[in-house]
């Protein structure tokens, strides 16, 4: 049985210059889940996870959290975003401080912690992150997958339920990308509900629970990955590609290779596997 914790209800919103980012934008997150939300630049990505925890206020249309309706006092603000963290896509948004270490423990510092508690959350979060060994380091000494690891942790230092990242590989190699992906997969199976947006198309297909799909303000496409990635249309809509696997897949199937499975590969490994046993009783009824 899935949980909502956060519910969003006919958002809109528009910027000063008439611009409008979001024209009803209605969706369920739910607790627990590894959720990617999809769509080209300008679909609204970004400005929808700026709502999420009250950055931003919807022209109309409402927000809730675990069922409680977002407020906008600021006391209730500041309790929401201890429970809701966004990770910029540039890291740099969130590091100022001169040590890393200063940097991770600025978020505990603020919620008015005792000192042994303060140090207690932000170990944890460089344990987590795997930034023990950088924390005495200049923040801007780190490499770029280094300061994404220490903006992952300046966020889980605050120990929230719920976290929101912006494009989270972007700009990384395929060796950092895989750290980013394994530390999110870590996260979550610690009990986090994760929310990103990517262009990875790959990435989404490997890693997510439930897929969004949003364009020009709107959504397009929402519900469970395979559900999601096997409407060809959808993705011709929103202007994305469809994930080379699922694409490999299918060109299988249709060719009659193997059978249909039940349980769709969602990695270049899992597509080898179904491969070789395929080439196996290939090879063995050619006896």
């Amino acid at each position: 049985m899935t949980t909502p914790i956060i519910t969003t209800n006919n958002l809109i919103y528009r910027y000063g210059d008439g611009t409008e980012a979001l024209k009803g934008i209605s969706l369920t997150l739910n607790q627990g889940k590894k959720i990617a939300i999809l769509g080209n630049n300008g679909a609204g990505k970004s400005t929808f996870f700026l709502h999420l925890n009250g950055i931003l206020k919807p022209l109309s249309g409402s927000i809730t959290f675990k069922g409680e309706r977002i407020q906008y006092t600021k006391k209730y603000l500041q309790a929401l975003r201890q429970k809701v963290g966004i990770i910029f896509q540039n890291p740099d948004e969130l590091l100022f401080s001169p040590t890393v270490f200063e940097d991770i423990s600025y978020g505990p510092r603020n919620l008015g912690l005792t000192k042994d508690a303060i140090e207690r959350l932000v170990h944890w979060a460089m344990k987590e992150t795997g930034t023990l060994e950088l924390q005495k380091k200049a923040t801007h000494s780190l490499s770029i997958g280094q300061k994404k690891r220490v903006s992952i942790a300046c966020v889980l230092s605050m120990d929230p339920e719920l976290l929101i990242l912006d494009e989270p590989t972007a700009g990384l190699d395929s060796y950092y990308a895989k750290k980013i992906i394994n530390l999110l997969n870590q996260i979550n199976r610690d009990g986090k509900t994760i929310v990103l947006s990517t262009h990875d198309i790959n990435f989404a297909f490997e890693w997510a629970d439930e897929i969004i799909i949003l364009h020009d303000g709107k959504v397009l496409g929402n519900g469970g990955r395979e559900e999601i990635f096997l409407q060809k249309d959808l993705f011709q809509k929103a202007n994305l590609e469809r994930p080379m696997i699922l694409d490999l897949y299918q060109f299988l199937i249709d060719n009659d290779y193997f059978p249909t499975q039940k349980q769709i590969p969602r990695t270049k490994e899992d597509l080898l596997k179904l491969l070789s046993i395929s080439t196996s009783r290939i090879l063995k009824n050619g006896q």
